[in-house]
């Protein structure tokens, strides 16, 4: 299954319903969401459907979406508490810091350069250039690990232990295989 740019849409759209929702203390309105988060359709009813799927979605992710009960429905509201959803600070010395810094300046995931830094703020790692904990070895990307859309649904399919079906072609022609894979691994440029 190759994501398309429905579900790159569908994904960024959650994306940005989630920040909505975590960037607020008393909740947002429905009507609010409508009109503040991109990606959603100005029809009523069409973004009532398209809002309800996208809550249910990160509800099944482990979002822990609470509802904000108003005087009238119109008035319901929505948010995620940050210390529900939020990992605390890993609390990484100094030496484990610099060697995750290291490692993140060593590769690259994908074809952003801001998937770094991202993780990096999101590992809580990111520190003041002028700070001790400063790593100051710059070291360059070493290598760079090639991000494949096909390889979403192996990846999913490891962490959920399912099985996989998919066809190739092999010298008989086009065959159809159903694996259950337990882990991938990247070996010389190739997973």
């Amino acid at each position: 299954m190759i994501p398309t740019d429905k579900s790159a849409e569908k994904f960024e759209r959650q994306m940005n319903l989630l920040a909505a929702l975590s960037d607020t203390v008393q909740g947002i309105r429905a009507v609010d969401v409508q009109q503040r988060v991109p990606g959603y359709n100005a029809d009523h009813d069409s973004f009532r459907r398209t809002f309800e799927r996208d809550k249910k979605d990160l509800l099944s992710l482990g979002v822990p979406i609470e509802v904000v009960a108003g005087a009238t429905a119109d008035l319901t509201a929505y948010r995620v508490d940050k210390s529900k959803y939020e990992l605390p600070d890993p609390g990484l010395e100094s030496d484990e810091l610099a060697a995750l810094h290291l490692a993140l300046e060593t590769v690259t995931v994908g074809s952003s350069p801001g998937d770094m830094a991202r993780a990096m703020w999101r590992l809580g790692g990111v520190v003041d250039a002028s700070s001790s904990d400063s790593v100051g070895i710059p070291v360059g990307e070493l290598t760079e690990i090639p991000s494949d859309s096909s390889l979403i649904p192996l990846f999913r399919a490891v962490t959920e232990r399912r099985v996989v079906s998919f066809t190739y072609e092999s010298s008989t022609g086009i065959s159809q295989r159903s694996v259950e894979p337990w882990h991938l691994d990247f070996k010389r440029g190739r997973w």
